[in-house]
Order: C-alpha cells, then structure tokens, then sequence
C-alpha cells in the first residue's frame, strides 16, 4: 500500500475546498442574475405577474392542505414503535431495498415485506378514519 505525503494530502485538501467554494460562488451569482433578469422582465408585463399571484394563492392554499395532512401522519408516525418506524425510514427515506433492510435486521425479505403491507394498511386505516 502506498503512503501519501501529509503535505500532499493536506493541498489537495485545499485544492478540493478552494474549487468546490468557487462552483458554489458562481452558482449563487448565476441564480442571483436569473432571478433578477425575471423580475425585471416581469415588470414589463403586469398581466403575467397577476396570474403568477393567482398561481401563488392556489399553491398555498393546496400547501395549508398538504400541511395539515403532513401533521395529521406525523401524530400517527410518533405513536409507532421504534421498530416499525426504522422500517419506514430505511425504505423510504433512504430508499434502501428490502433485501438490504432485510439483511441489517436479521430477518428474511418476506418477513420485510410482510411488515411494510401491516404497517402501511394499518396508517391507511388511521388516515381514514380521521
């Protein structure tokens, strides 16, 4: 196995944070420029900014709905055990298959897949019921 020079490792350290700085400086300055030429675009048509504001009240109106529905499935989500909610977070929110889930807990694919159809029919039937 080859050594690195700790000098060497600490510059290309540097190098890697001074370029990765440099992207995100011009990504921010290309979206500022952007969103500026929008705006000033935007002010030469009012029609179009009304209907960005009517577009504006639809979405947050269909957010308030999607919020209180959010809401309503956490209130549920912190009633369940820590295992099953484990089981939701490995594959839903880190997308890991059940092969995986599986294999970090023991158990077979079926076994997995088996708890996810209870767990998720018994949150259907929560959801509904309220």
């Amino acid at each position: 196995m080859k050594r690195r020079d700790p000098i060497h490792s600490a510059r290309e350290a540097q190098l890697v944070s001074y370029i990765s700085t440099i992207i995100r400086n011009t990504a921010t300055n290309y979206y500022r420029a952007k969103r500026r030429s929008l705006f000033r675009e935007l002010l030469k048509e009012p029609d179009k900014v009304n209907q960005l504001l009517r577009e504006k009240e639809y979405y947050q109106n269909q957010f308030s709905i999607h919020y209180s529905i959010e809401e309503e499935l956490n209130n549920h989500l912190s009633r369940l055990p820590t295992r099953d909610l484990d089981l939701l977070v490995k594959k839903y929110v880190f997308e890991q298959t059940d092969e995986k889930i599986a294999l970090s807990e023991g158990v077979t694919k079926q076994a997995i897949n088996q708890r996810k159809k209870r767990l998720l029919e018994k949150l259907k039937v929560l959801l509904k019921n309220e």
